[in-house]
């Protein structure tokens, strides 16, 4: 498996890869909205295919990752991935964020201590949904870029 930094030509296939995986291309999460296309990251190439994707938003001195895909379980993709970004993160002398999961995706919440990444614990019934919800429920008030109002 290959790991390697996502450059501007893979700004393509990485958008219909989140779209495919995450429904949209904009992320909500925690308050933020993102474009993960737009973002670094990492892509994991296994004999020439796509075997997983993340991408990350570097703020001051934190590091978040905004999307993690591994595209087949049990192969160590997820780990490798997450493992790129913490490199990154260490270099550039930044402190992780706690990452949250939801119910939705249960897989990768383990890779998180391994990484030595403290996960929050997971909020029953937390989804992108609620999340969105809420965060306009706190006065954020979110729109895709393609809303004309």
């Amino acid at each position: 498996m290959e790991i390697r930094p996502l450059a501007d030509a893979d700004r393509g296939w990485v958008e219909s890869l989140i779209v495919d995986r995450w429904g949209d291309s904009v992320v909500v999460g925690r308050g933020g909205v993102w474009k993960p296309a737009e973002l670094p990251g990492f892509a994991a190439f296994d004999d020439g295919q796509c075997a997983g994707l993340v991408t990350y938003e570097i703020d001051g001195e934190a590091c978040e990752i905004v999307t993690i895909d591994a595209l087949e379980e049990g192969k160590g993709i997820g780990t490798a991935l997450l493992e790129a970004v913490v490199g990154i993160a260490r270099e550039t002398v930044v402190h992780a964020r706690p990452a949250a999961h939801d119910e939705q995706q249960p897989a990768g919440a383990g890779l998180l201590p391994e990484a030595g990444v403290p996960p929050r614990r997971a909020r029953p019934g937390c989804d992108r949904r609620r999340a969105q919800t809420e965060a306009v429920d706190r006065g954020v008030r979110l729109r895709r870029p393609t809303d004309p109002r």
